[in-house]
């Protein structure tokens, strides 16, 4: 049985007629289809429907290029075309490989309906492709060619990801304090992010695999080069081997507070190297990767300065995707509680941590929340610089649609903890982001292109100046969390849930109050 017809057992091809116009969306059902095969795809969405920051899966195809329909046009050039469709999907994706463009092809992946564009995809990005998402559930896969190169053009649809929750309407339940989300999550354009409008531009949505979301930080570094650095949470299950296959999307943002229309997802850039991550047992949660490119002015991105002094924050926000939703705000108001040891997770046999352990700060919002998706976020302190990662935490939405009402605590994973923190790669986060061996305790923020030099703060700073707990009560340090891992509550007897992977916990999935 060949490749081509041993795909067949997992999805259709529909040859729906001869030759298309090009770029006429009108015209596409003279485009070849290739359908997914539902009844697979629902076996494997309930494989995964506990995962929290789960929201796609994949469906293997090994379809080649000659299940496309070409066209070649006046102008000398050739059009080839592939629909791909998954009934009742949110979102597609595409995994190709053995890919040959020749000089000159473009390749684009969009929705039938011509939005969600994501491309150009060039001979430069490689034999192996991982598109970004089109939020719909029939995409089209287009390359253009000179007609005279359209024999060397090769291609294999290795896989397709069916995303089975929306990117855009929050539909993950959040890991919360009240069960179901609300509207206490703030979209970044209302009046709580006016000054944190510089950080909001640092913040980015970031899949990995095409599979699972997080959040991250696009951040400064002290030579002040532009590096694209993006910080963001170990446990969101980014490696050496997969980085190439991770996303940050910039921007996905509502225009207007409490505007209808969506973000958009065609400002993202594809991973290129984990830096630092990470080591197990060091109670830390990070991952600082580099992105394939720098994002381009067209972006409007920003460098987020950072704070490792170990003095607590009295006020801050975090930003983040909740449930890859458009991006989101949370302000505090209090001083951060600190902790010693705390389990995200759930206790086993013998109050032994089945998860992972962090030295964390204890936040509790004022406005706003966190859900699944949110891991990785930053957490700025007064001074507009990041102090951690999210790894877990209870905070949540009341049940009704109409409430502001929000709840529960979230727990950030030290920034200065992590610091000189063994790494999985052997490189520190010191030594990625403070390349120049300052002496700096932290560095304030910066505009791509500026010449402005960012300020450095000195002196190796303290871990006080905030309440602190070991046992979840203000002000309290009997190290009752330090061992038990009681996740902030020594009576409680389980850890707090992690926002995103739980493939590294196992725990039911319930909300804990």
């Amino acid at each position: 049985m060949s490749r081509f017809a041993s795909a067949l057992l997992f999805a259709v091809v529909l040859p729906l007629g001869a030759q298309a116009h090009p770029a006429a969306l009108d015209h596409l059902d003279n485009v070849s289809r290739l359908q997914l095969d539902n009844d697979q795809v629902q076996r494997e969405i309930e494989k995964v429907s506990l995962q929290s920051n789960r929201y796609a899966v994949a469906q293997d195809l090994q379809i080649t290029d000659q299940a496309g329909s070409w066209e070649e046009r006046a102008d000398g050039s050739a059009l080839w075309r592939l629909r791909v469709a998954s009934t009742g999907a949110a979102s597609l994706s595409l995994h190709l490989s053995g890919v040959h463009l020749p000089a000159d092809a473009e390749l684009w992946l969009y929705t039938a309906d011509g939005n969600d564009m994501q491309g150009p995809y060039t001979a430069a990005d490689g034999d192996s492709i991982w598109t970004a998402i089109a939020r719909g559930e029939e995409v089209v896969l287009e390359a253009s060619m000179p007609a005279a190169a359209r024999e060397q053009f090769q291609l294999t649809v290795a896989q397709a990801f069916h995303g089975y929750r929306a990117l855009d309407n929050g539909l993950y339940q959040p890991k919360g304090y009240f069960g179901s989300a609300g509207a206490c999550t703030i979209d970044t354009a209302c009046s709580d992010g006016d000054n944190w409008r510089q950080e909001i531009r640092s913040t980015v949505l970031v899949t990995i695999a095409n599979t699972t979301l997080c959040s991250g930080t696009l951040v400064n570094n002290t030579a002040q080069d532009d590096r694209a650095l993006i910080l963001t949470a170990n446990h969101c299950g980014i490696t050496s081997s997969n980085v190439t296959q991770t996303k940050a999307y910039f921007n996905v943002q509502k225009a207007s507070c409490g505007g209808s229309s969506s973000g958009s997802v065609s400002q993202n850039i594809a991973g290129k190297t984990l830096l630092a991550a990470t080591a197990s047992g060091n109670n830390t949660d990070y991952s600082l990767f580099e992105l394939a490119s720098k994002p381009p002015s067209s972006y409007n991105a920003y460098y987020s300065g950072w704070d490792i002094s170990g003095a607590v924050p009295t006020s801050g926000v975090g930003i983040s995707h909740p449930a890859g939703d458009d991006k989101k705000i949370s302000t505090f108001s209090s001083p951060a509680s600190l902790y010693g040891s705390i389990c995200i997770g759930t206790l086993g046999v013998g109050n032994v941590c089945v998860g992972f352990t962090i030295k964390a700060l204890a936040i509790n919002w004022s406005r706003g929340a966190t859900q699944g998706g949110s891991s990785g976020s930053g957490l700025w302190n007064e001074n507009h610089r990041i102090v951690g990662t999210l790894s877990g935490g209870t905070s949540g939405c009341a049940s009704s649609n109409s409430s502001q009402t929000n709840g529960g605590t979230d727990m950030y994973a030290r920034l200065d903890m992590a610091w000189a923190a063994t790494s999985v790669t052997g490189n520190t986060l010191k030594s990625v982001l403070d390349p120049l061996s300052s002496s700096c305790s932290g560095i304030d923020g910066k505009t791509p292109g500026s010449s402005d030099v960012a300020t450095c703060a000195s002196g190796s700073g303290s871990s006080s100046g905030g309440s602190s707990s070991s046992s979840g009560s203000s002000g309290s340090s009997s190290g009752a969390g330090s061992s038990d891992a009681s996740g902030g509550g020594g009576s409680w007897g389980f850890g707090l849930l992690p926002l995103a992977l739980l493939a590294l916990c196992t725990i039911p999935r319930r909300h804990l109050r």
